[in-house]
Protein backbone atom coordinates (compact mmCIF):
# COMPACT_ATOMS: atom_id res chain seq x y z
CA UNK A 1 0.00 0.00 0.00
CA UNK A 2 1.17 3.70 -0.80
CA UNK A 3 2.07 6.44 1.83
CA UNK A 4 -0.30 8.46 0.42
CA UNK A 5 -3.50 5.54 0.83
CA UNK A 6 -2.14 5.05 4.52
CA UNK A 7 -2.59 8.53 5.33
CA UNK A 8 -6.08 8.77 3.92
CA UNK A 9 -6.89 5.33 5.80
CA UNK A 10 -5.70 7.01 8.81
CA UNK A 11 -6.96 10.58 8.67
CA UNK A 12 -10.22 8.93 8.09
CA UNK A 13 -10.04 6.59 10.90
CA UNK A 14 -8.89 8.95 13.05
CA UNK A 15 -11.30 11.89 12.28
CA UNK A 16 -14.25 9.67 13.25
CA UNK A 17 -12.38 7.83 16.49
CA UNK A 18 -10.66 10.65 18.35
CA UNK A 19 -13.69 13.24 16.69
CA UNK A 20 -16.00 11.01 18.73
CA UNK A 21 -14.26 10.75 22.28
CA UNK A 22 -12.77 14.61 21.51
CA UNK A 23 -16.18 16.06 20.87
CA UNK A 24 -17.26 14.78 24.57
CA UNK A 25 -14.63 17.09 26.22
CA UNK A 26 -15.62 19.98 23.50
CA UNK A 27 -13.00 19.46 20.69
CA UNK A 28 -14.04 19.95 17.29
CA UNK A 29 -11.61 18.79 14.05
CA UNK A 30 -10.17 21.46 12.66
CA UNK A 31 -7.82 20.82 10.23
CA UNK A 32 -5.34 18.10 8.72
CA UNK A 33 -2.30 18.62 6.46
CA UNK A 34 0.97 16.48 5.04
CA UNK A 35 4.23 17.48 6.05
CA UNK A 36 7.60 15.95 5.93
CA UNK A 37 10.43 16.13 8.53
CA UNK A 38 13.65 17.33 9.05
CA UNK A 39 14.94 13.45 9.07
CA UNK A 40 12.69 13.31 5.59
CA UNK A 41 9.69 10.95 7.58
CA UNK A 42 6.60 11.90 6.03
CA UNK A 43 3.71 12.98 8.97
CA UNK A 44 0.22 13.38 8.54
CA UNK A 45 -1.17 16.21 11.49
CA UNK A 46 -4.69 16.02 12.90
CA UNK A 47 -5.85 18.86 14.49
CA UNK A 48 -8.69 19.14 17.14
CA UNK A 49 -9.55 22.18 19.49
CA UNK A 50 -11.10 23.57 22.10
CA UNK A 51 -11.99 26.96 22.10
CA UNK A 52 -13.40 27.65 25.69
CA UNK A 53 -10.71 25.54 27.81
CA UNK A 54 -7.98 27.20 25.17
CA UNK A 55 -6.68 23.86 23.93
CA UNK A 56 -5.08 22.14 20.99
CA UNK A 57 -4.38 18.42 20.19
CA UNK A 58 -2.64 17.41 17.53
CA UNK A 59 -2.11 13.53 16.94
CA UNK A 60 0.53 13.00 14.20
CA UNK A 61 0.80 9.28 12.13
CA UNK A 62 4.41 8.90 10.97
CA UNK A 63 6.03 6.90 8.69
CA UNK A 64 9.39 6.06 8.96
CA UNK A 65 11.81 4.30 6.54
CA UNK A 66 11.58 3.23 2.93
CA UNK A 67 11.47 -0.12 0.38
CA UNK A 68 8.70 -2.01 2.43
CA UNK A 69 10.13 -1.44 5.60
CA UNK A 70 7.94 1.21 7.33
CA UNK A 71 7.35 1.48 10.65
CA UNK A 72 3.87 3.95 11.24
CA UNK A 73 3.60 5.07 15.02
CA UNK A 74 1.42 8.21 16.03
CA UNK A 75 2.68 10.83 18.51
CA UNK A 76 0.05 13.36 20.26
CA UNK A 77 1.02 16.54 21.09
CA UNK A 78 -1.44 18.86 23.79
CA UNK A 79 -1.23 22.66 23.35
CA UNK A 80 -1.93 25.71 25.78
CA UNK A 81 -1.78 29.47 24.42
CA UNK A 82 1.86 29.37 25.57
CA UNK A 83 3.13 25.75 24.82
CA UNK A 84 3.23 22.78 23.69
CA UNK A 85 3.65 19.43 25.48
CA UNK A 86 4.41 15.64 24.07
CA UNK A 87 2.19 12.76 25.53
CA UNK A 88 6.32 11.57 26.51
CA UNK A 89 6.75 14.25 28.03
CA UNK A 90 3.95 14.35 30.19
CA UNK A 91 4.12 10.66 31.17
CA UNK A 92 7.93 11.17 31.97
CA UNK A 93 7.27 14.13 34.25
CA UNK A 94 4.16 12.04 36.04
CA UNK A 95 6.03 9.04 36.06
CA UNK A 96 3.61 6.79 34.55
CA UNK A 97 5.18 3.69 32.74
CA UNK A 98 4.06 2.98 29.75
CA UNK A 99 5.13 0.77 26.84
CA UNK A 100 6.25 3.23 23.56
CA UNK A 101 6.23 0.53 21.27
CA UNK A 102 1.89 0.34 21.90
CA UNK A 103 1.99 3.77 20.27
CA UNK A 104 3.10 2.08 17.01
CA UNK A 105 1.44 -0.37 14.14
CA UNK A 106 3.61 -2.80 14.27
CA UNK A 107 2.55 -3.91 17.97
CA UNK A 108 -1.31 -4.89 16.69
CA UNK A 109 -1.63 -7.68 14.38
CA UNK A 110 -4.06 -8.22 11.26
CA UNK A 111 -3.93 -5.70 8.10
CA UNK A 112 -3.53 -2.28 7.81
CA UNK A 113 -6.97 -0.90 8.40
CA UNK A 114 -7.48 -3.63 11.30
CA UNK A 115 -4.16 -2.13 12.81
CA UNK A 116 -5.29 1.34 13.21
CA UNK A 117 -8.09 0.94 14.38
CA UNK A 118 -6.79 -0.88 17.29
CA UNK A 119 -4.15 1.67 17.82
CA UNK A 120 -6.60 4.66 17.51
CA UNK A 121 -8.67 2.22 20.51
CA UNK A 122 -5.75 2.16 22.91
CA UNK A 123 -4.91 6.01 22.68
CA UNK A 124 -8.15 6.49 23.11
CA UNK A 125 -8.54 4.57 26.49
CA UNK A 126 -5.07 6.13 27.39
CA UNK A 127 -6.88 9.55 27.24
CA UNK A 128 -9.49 8.44 29.36
CA UNK A 129 -7.32 6.93 31.68
CA UNK A 130 -3.95 9.21 32.16
CA UNK A 131 -5.50 12.36 30.14
CA UNK A 132 -8.77 13.26 31.26
CA UNK A 133 -7.55 16.15 33.19
CA UNK A 134 -5.37 17.85 30.73
CA UNK A 135 -7.61 17.24 27.60
CA UNK A 136 -10.65 19.19 29.98
CA UNK A 137 -8.93 21.92 30.62
CA UNK A 138 -8.35 21.47 34.16
CA UNK A 139 -4.19 20.71 34.13
CA UNK A 140 -1.51 22.53 32.91
CA UNK A 141 1.82 22.11 33.80
CA UNK A 142 5.24 23.90 32.70
CA UNK A 143 7.40 21.06 32.25
CA UNK A 144 10.82 22.26 32.00
CA UNK A 145 12.87 20.82 28.75
CA UNK A 146 15.63 18.22 29.72
CA UNK A 147 18.68 18.92 27.82
CA UNK A 148 21.06 16.60 29.53
CA UNK A 149 20.91 13.67 26.22
CA UNK A 150 22.17 16.67 23.98
CA UNK A 151 25.21 18.33 25.86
Amino acid sequence: MERREMFKKFKLCAIRKFGGCLNSFGYRYRSSKCNTSINGAEFVDLVFDNEIVSRKISINFWIFGSWGNFDKSVSVSISNRDSTLTIWEILEYDKIPYDSTKFSLLSYGGDFDGQVEELCDFIIDFFEVYFREWIKGERWEDIPFDWEPYK
